[in-house]
């Protein structure tokens, strides 16, 4: 099971060499760094005998249905004590599986995943989220620096040592529906994604479309953390990719937070969605990185922002708006 840690050129040719096919051990954590790493297994087409390495709960039960998984303790962002209990587990783990590479998204849990994979001189990739724009995430930066570890981003960083991958979002255009109003206000079924990032609620979120409902609008909630009972419509926990598919391409409006998973999936049922950001001043996440994809979804043309304030325009627009998608180059099969 011993190897050598093979260097080569960069960019995404190289990207597809190293990972395409490949037997992995894909180690994520919950919500859209799980959907991103599912969505890079498919696009390698890695080898069936992948493993995924994830926490137990129900959001990951749902994507992964089908998939071999292990199953671990959460371990929240930034919990190093968490992320130290996982790394034992893990070098348990990692030898009878015996993978030829080891792929992660992050976050803490990808630090977990290290030494078991330097120990055994398997190589490890570690993909930075769509949703760092600007930089890698603390979990990047430290893991730049470990030896063994090819770091690859979506974005041009510009940075020493960060390689060329390509870029989940660069399959989707926006286009508007040719017998859409904007002026004319109507009843409207919308999809509001709250996220399920623990324990971080975002009633920002909530407020805001509260103010801006029509009294004949068909809504359902996607809560997670923010739990309420005084919501009008359907409220759920959370949503599997396959029912946020099935519910966006029946919906007038996407109203969601910056999970890009869940942004992915919303662009991929063909909405144009909102995106209302959360802040790390309000206690809604870690840091203001969904900031950057809200703000790089927007330049796109692939997001209506409404961090400062939604209104009823904004709705109507959105409805106004579908997004198609184009072919992604994928890696072929080996």
């Amino acid at each position: 099971m011993h190897r050598s840690h093979a260097v080569d050129d960069d960019g995404t040719d190289a990207f597809e060499r190293r990972l395409a096919g490949r037997r992995a051990l894909v180690v994520a954590s919950l919500g859209s760094l799980l959907d991103q790493a599912i969505r890079w297994s498919r696009r390698m087409h890695l080898a069936d005998d992948s493993v995924f390495v994830t926490f137990d709960d129900p959001h990951a039960r749902a994507v992964l249905a089908g998939q071999a998984v292990s199953y671990l303790d959460h371990v929240r962002p930034r919990d190093w004590r968490g992320a130290a209990r996982a790394a034992l587990l893990l070098w348990r783990l990692v030898p009878p599986r015996d993978p030829e590479i080891v792929i992660s998204t992050g976050a803490a849990v990808a630090l977990a995943v290290w030494p078991a994979a330097y120990r055994y001189k398997i190589p490890m990739h570690y993909i930075e989220s769509v949703a760092r724009v600007s930089g890698p995430s603390l979990t990047g930066r430290i893991l730049r620096l470990l030896p063994g570890v090819e770091t690859w981003t979506q974005h041009d960083y510009g940075l020493r040592g960060w390689r060329q991958a390509p870029s989940l979002l660069g399959d989707y255009r926006s286009e508007p529906v040719s017998a859409a109003r904007v002026d004319i206000d109507r009843p409207l079924r919308i999809l509001v994604s709250v996220g399920v990032i623990r324990p971080y609620r975002f009633d920002r979120l909530v407020e805001s479309v509260l103010a801006v409902l029509g009294p004949d609008d068909e809504v359902t909630w996607q809560l997670g953390s923010t739990d309420r009972t005084d919501l009008p419509g359907r409220t759920v926990p959370w949503l599997d990719p396959l029912q946020v598919a099935e519910l966006a391409g029946g919906v007038d409006v996407v109203i969601a937070d910056g999970a890009v998973g869940v942004l992915l999936d919303v662009l991929e049922a063909g909405r144009l969605p909102i995106v209302v950001d959360r802040r790390m001043r309000d206690a809604e996440h870690v840091d203001d990185h969904q900031r950057e994809i809200a703000e790089l979804l927007e330049g796109r043309a692939l997001a209506i922002r409404g961090d400062a304030g939604l209104t009823r325009g904004d709705l109507l627009r959105a409805a106004a708006w579908r997004v198609v998608r184009e072919a992604p180059q994928e890696a072929a099969p080996v």
